[in-house]
């Protein structure tokens, strides 16, 4: 069996949708049960990137990693194995440098978790950072030595200051990750590494569920010009907002049909790159640009 780490950056708002909800939010997105932090659900992550593979795929390649369409379903099952994608790092407005993104404790601690379950080497100098939580209030927050977002010793994200603590190891772990979102971009990896934010968990939830973007849409009559009443007036849709970053894993097995497990592993890292994820297409939602990472990070 071969593994690969997915990374999945929002270039644009994302809407994971979970269907329509009884909330002062019509459209939520898809939410952990017990973190309530926003993800994918992993059927939703291989259907969109079963989607994407229908027009680079042969169909017989194609029914082998992904499984064969549903009226030949009972035949085999597709030989890659797909986890939901959890948040890694939220986009957070910031009163020096226009935006940064967060982390916390608990979502760092369990990806690096994850990274040792299917086999990766892991952040290296993650147990040097993870010293520093211990004494992590609500109104700290942990910075690189190399911080460039900082007024004298505070931090301000949103509304809110936060006493800022710098530490070394963060700085090591920033520059990894971000050499995972952006291997290509080297003004937004320098970005990523110099401003990473550490903040507690309930800080992080919070901001999981108070600042994602909220729009207000409404159909319009193209013959009247007003709003289309037989079809629905206003609704409001949840989006993750750009630059938001998730992370999952793809498991392969060898498929029925002969492909090695590391064939399909190639095969699906072939699917890297930007494409459309969940609705709202023809309005600008869902870009997100997919990197995959295997034997390189083992």
């Amino acid at each position: 069996m071969s593994h690969l780490l997915a990374i999945c950056h929002c270039v644009s708002a994302f809407h994971p949708g979970a269907g329509v909800s009884v909330s002062h939010l019509d459209l939520p997105v898809q939410r952990e049960k017990g973190s309530d932090l926003p993800m994918m659900q992993g059927s939703g992550f291989k259907g969109a990137l079963r989607a994407v593979a229908r027009g680079v795929l042969e169909k017989d390649v194609l029914n082998q990693v992904f499984g064969p369409e549903p009226e030949a379903a009972h035949e085999h099952a597709g030989a890659a194995r797909f986890t939901d994608l959890r948040l890694l790092l939220f986009p957070v407005k910031s009163l020096k440098g226009i935006f940064t993104w967060i982390s916390s404790p608990a979502v760092l601690a369990r990806f690096q978790r994850e990274l040792s379950f299917f086999g990766f080497k892991g952040l290296k100098d993650f147990e040097e950072l993870r010293n520093s939580f211990d004494n992590l209030s609500d109104e700290d927050a942990l910075v690189t030595s190399s911080c460039k977002i900082l007024l004298d010793d505070k931090l301000v994200l949103e509304e809110f200051a936060f006493n800022a603590r710098k530490e070394d190891a963060l700085g090591k772990v920033a520059e990894e990750i971000a050499g995972l979102v952006f291997p290509q971009e080297p003004f937004f990896k320098d970005l990523l590494a110099h401003n990473l934010v550490i903040v507690s968990d309930t800080v992080m939830a919070s901001f999981a569920e108070f600042s994602m973007e909220v729009v207000t849409r409404i159909k319009i009559n193209p013959e009247t010009g007003t709003v289309d009443t037989k079809t629905g007036a206003l609704w409001n849709e949840e989006n993750l907002p750009a630059e938001s970053v998730l992370y999952g894993f793809v498991l392969t097995e060898s498929a029925p049909k002969g492909l090695s497990a590391k064939k399909v592993a190639e095969t699906v890292k072939k699917l890297a790159g930007l494409h459309q994820f969940g609705g709202n297409a023809t309005v600008g939602r869902g870009l997100v640009r997919l990197n995959f990472y295997g034997e390189e990070l083992s």
